[in-house]
């Protein structure tokens, strides 16, 4: 093949934040056609050779799947299954130095070398070194017949399946920039209290205040427990009372009377944004559930975590306030009648295995011998700045590793992207489902209670996942598929295997996780619990479409960002969203992309935002047939604000707030957006009001200010 000079593709994750998405807008060095060569270029992997230059791919299948196929594809990782589809599509095979080339021939009528395709690369069938999909994988590219277009594929290493944990503390020596992940809601969820109520660990940042204000939220917590104790009731079930204190060995809850047990507080999980909820983690024998001074082996017996029945509401504006209500009270002895302490089995609802493999843990371990013998333990990443469980430093928190794999063979092989995962190169069903693996509800196929999705490798011990896994082995897909696992309705779920880390909640029938809203004229059963992002985004037409297919990193910087929720740029004044739709041919045409940027980088003239209100008043007029009521001011009234319409708060993960009141009642919403971005009718959402009654009701469709007066009856 001959050479010819390479117009570089950058989708590194730092260009694509700059252009508003992660994935490739799917340009490149467009020539008029010298021959009959449509496309062209070489394919690589994410690491460079000692000279600085891209290393090749030799040998590689790069695959044009049809954009349009896209739209009607049913699956959660569309492009990579099309593309498996054997001799369908256009596809040639890479030379000895990655190069690939696309000539006339290599197209048909079916599939015309005029027209709009997601380039897939396959990697060589022996190479386990790599993962397919490639960084053109996400976004479509436009061919021609009359041009040639030049575009470099970058590949992700795999990071070998004989790779080991290295702890994020190691990451960060070679990777100093990306210390704003300490800050992160990934990195501070669990926290260990001393016997003073303070926070210790070095691996977390607690005192940054850019975001959140980690520690004083955390201190407001922590402040309920009190020398003397003060007594409580639950806000949801006020029959019921418990008290919280403080003496030397630390802050205890008690139920009911100073007379029971303490238990002492371990660790907290959440409660440091002032927005969600608080849980608190103590420790029982694994025999009778009363209270045990340490996690492990405590004489003959083994103590774990769980959690304490109490769950702090930090938001004022709640329903129940900023409060305490119940959390799975029924497993606690609250009527004194027992051992008065944790009522339920110990070990299936323990931290180690009903919470652990998402938070940390890269294992479960059958004990072989001793006073824990056959017991299940959590096995978490060693890191030197970690917390001490069972006599190990561990990393207790989402760090480095849980999205870019275990990483002793990138160190060992001098870094520089070798032997590591770089999400950004995957196709959208693996990218994605790295965020799923947590970010969803379901029952895993293990004999292990709760969401955190384990699978058994025949030994007795249970590793989590590790990320670049297919959607087709994480869900255990009879067909090694994506297909027919969404809607996640009877049909899809029924059709799961139990070869697979979990079996997703049934969004048909599920009234806990469910709206079950298309009975009434819904696009979607919305989400009505947390955890359930996953399942939103991958039903959504974000993640189906011809143009380019959304991931979680489309808005999120998983390493964290100047903004709540780590998007990458601001949702409060649409700069989050108007990258993807802003141009001709986009629904804000009038808005140009260098207006964007100056948004998102808080430098927007008048001028730019007169435009963009504009734009957004002309939008909201076509969808309503009506004028928006009061000016453009998304950061103020919220009026023309892109989530407003598109992720109102469906689900909850602490309690309701009160939304608007119609002649139906009070309607609420919850604390966590809808990530389908759809807009239900107002029609759709009082018919359900009626029927259910409002506290049944979703609140997609009735969000303030635009509910305030399209809710009532007649102004649909």
């Amino acid at each position: 093949m001959k050479a010819f000079k390479m117009a570089v593709i950058s989708v590194f994750f730092a260009a694509m934040l700059i252009a508003g998405c992660s994935d490739s807008d799917g340009s490149g060095d467009d020539r008029p056609s010298s021959g009959n060569v449509v496309l062209s270029g070489r394919v690589t992997n994410n690491h460079t050779e000692t000279d600085g230059s891209a290393r090749a791919v030799a040998g590689a299948t790069v695959i044009l799947v049809k954009a349009e196929d896209i739209k009607t594809a049913d699956s959660i990782s569309p492009v990579e299954d099309l593309a498996n589809e054997k001799n369908r599509y256009p596809a040639v095979t890479g030379d000895p130095d990655g190069f690939y080339q696309f000539t006339r021939a290599a197209f048909s009528s079916a599939y015309p070398a005029d027209g709009n395709y997601f380039i897939f690369v396959e990697p060589p069938a022996a190479s386990k070194e790599l993962l397919p999909g490639g960084s053109a994988s996400r976004t479509s590219v436009a061919l021609s017949r009359k041009r040639e277009l030049e575009l470099d594929i970058t590949l992700s290493d795999a990071s070998g399946e004989d790779a080991a944990y290295i702890g994020s503390t190691v990451c960060l020596v070679c990777h100093p920039q990306k210390n704003s992940i300490k800050h992160t809601l990934h990195f501070t969820g669990i926290r260990k209290i001393g016997t003073d109520g303070t926070i210790t660990n070095g691996l977390m940042n607690m005192n940054d205040t850019s975001v959140y204000d980690l520690s004083a939220n955390n201190e407001k917590m922590l402040d309920h427990f009190t020398r003397p104790a003060t007594q409580y009731t639950f806000a949801d079930d006020p029959a019921r009372s418990f008290l919280l204190g403080k003496d030397a060995e630390g802050l205890y809850f008690q139920m009911t009377s100073a007379d029971n047990p303490r238990f002492y507080v371990e660790y907290t999980y959440g409660g440091e944004t002032g927005l969600w909820r608080g849980l608190f983690m103590t420790t029982v024998y694994a025999e009778d559930g009363t209270y045990a001074p340490d996690h492990g082996i405590n004489g003959n017996d083994y103590a774990y975590y769980v959690m304490l029945p109490i769950q702090y509401n930090e938001d004022e504006n709640s329903i129940n306030g900023d409060q305490f209500v119940t959390y799975h009270a029924d497993r606690w002895d609250f009527a004194g009648t027992g051992n008065k302490g944790f009522t339920a089995d110990v070990e299936q609802n323990s931290f180690d295995l009903a919470c652990a493999a998402c938070h940390g843990a890269i294992r479960i371990k059958t004990v072989n011998s001793g006073p824990a013998a056959e017991r299940k333990v959590a096995v978490f990443v060693e890191d030197e700045n970690g917390y001490d469980f069972d006599g190990t430093l561990s990393e207790m928190n989402v760090g480095c590793e849980k999205c870019h794999g275990p990483g002793s063979n990138h160190l060992n092989s001098g870094g520089k992207g070798k032997r590591i995962i770089a999400p950004d190169k995957l196709t959208a069903g693996r990218l994605a489902m790295i965020c799923g693996t947590c970010h969803i509800r379901g029952e895993n196929h293990t004999a292990f209670a709760g969401g955190a999705a384990l699978a058994a490798d025949g030994s007795g011990n249970y590793e989590t996942f590790r990320p670049g896994m297919p959607p087709a082995q994480f869900f255990g897909a009879s067909d090694d598929t994506g297909k027919n696992i969404a809607p996640f309705g009877t049909l899809e779920i029924e059709s799961l295997t139990e070869n697979g880390y979990l079996a997703p909640v049934n969004f048909e029938t599920n009234a806990e996780s469910s709206w079950i809203d298309k009975l009434f004229g819904a696009a979607f059963n919305h989400s009505k619990k947390n955890q359930q992002h996953y399942q939103d985004l991958v039903r959504s037409v974000k993640f189906r479409n011809p143009e380019t297919l959304l991931t979680c990193i489309s808005c999120h910087d998983p390493h964290g960002s100047a903004y709540r929720h780590m998007v990458s740029y601001s949702a409060d004044n649409n700069a989050v969203c108007l990258p993807c739709h802003s141009g001709p041919g986009r629904v804000f045409p009038n808005i140009a992309q260098k207006m964007v940027v100056r948004l998102q980088n808080e430098a927007a003239t008048s001028a730019d935002r007169a435009a963009i209100g504009k734009d957004v008043e002309d939008h909201i007029f076509d969808k309503t047939g009506t004028q928006q009521m009061a000016p453009y001011d998304p950061e103020g009234t919220a009026m023309g604000r892109c989530t407003l319409c598109h992720m109102p708060k469906t689900a909850r993960s602490a309690d309701w707030r009160n939304a608007l009141v119609t002649q139906l009642g009070q309607y609420r919403h919850g604390d966590v957006t809808a990530h389908t971005f759809d807009v239900m009718a107002t029609e759709a959402v009082n018919e359900m009001g009626g029927a259910r009654g409002i506290k049944e009701t979703t609140p997609t469709g009735i969000t303030d200010p635009c509910g305030s007066c399209h809710a009532f009856a007649g102004l649909n």
